[in-house]
């Protein structure tokens, strides 16, 4: 996620007028650590304002707006994000050198990138929604019935793949579905990203 921001950051810094290097963007990032299916899926929610805070001499700061990306721009974000991911990996030792070398030739690589929603700052109301949405919990109760002691049937949003609309589960499996999705202790999945960090 850092990586993530970092770049974008360093994209509308480039794309503002008359910025310098002090320059931050302002972002909250929600982390989900699973998929509609109850299944583990981490990927990130963030919310970004469209320009950046630079810091004046009076000790203030002033808010230079961009203008929305474009198709090209998002896809090139996309590919330089895969990109420094896939080095950090094999970096850390979470992925081979040659396995991270082998995924820059694939055409998608496990990463995408969406910036297809974007609120007006005088929309409250789509702001709202947009923050339930990325706020939202990892599953809904009312998807959940129970059919008897050792069955427990959850009933998907969307179809999958192979067609199936529910998954059966028993206790202990949904149990342990439902374990894989807490995050590690002092991991926060709202992560805020403003002005005055570095």
């Amino acid at each position: 996620m850092h990586i993530f921001l970092r770049v974008i950051e360093a994209h509308l810094r480039q794309i503002s007028r008359r910025t310098g290097a002090q320059a931050r963007l302002w972002a909250v990032s929600f982390v989900h650590r699973f998929g509609s299916s109850l299944s583990r899926h981490t990927h990130y929610h963030c919310c970004i304002l469209d320009g950046v805070f630079e810091p004046r001499e009076d000790g203030q700061v002033r808010f230079l707006h961009t203008s929305a990306l474009m198709a090209a721009e998002i896809a090139g974000i996309g590919e330089q994000v895969r990109r420094r991911a896939l080095r950090w990996f094999a970096r850390s030792g979470l992925l081979d050198g040659d396995d991270a070398r082998n995924m820059l030739g694939w055409d998608n690589g496990s990463f995408s990138l969406d910036a297809s929603v974007r609120i007006a700052g005088h929309d409250r109301v789509g702001l709202e929604r947009l923050l339930r949405y990325c706020a939202r919990l990892p599953f809904a109760l009312e998807r959940l019935e129970q059919v008897n002691a050792d069955q427990i049937i959850y009933r998907l949003p969307k179809p999958r793949r192979d067609g199936r609309t529910a998954l059966s589960l028993t206790p202990l499996e949904l149990t342990d579905r439902l374990a894989a999705l807490i995050p590690p202790p002092r991991r926060h999945c709202l992560r805020p990203r403003g002005c005055e960090q570095p």
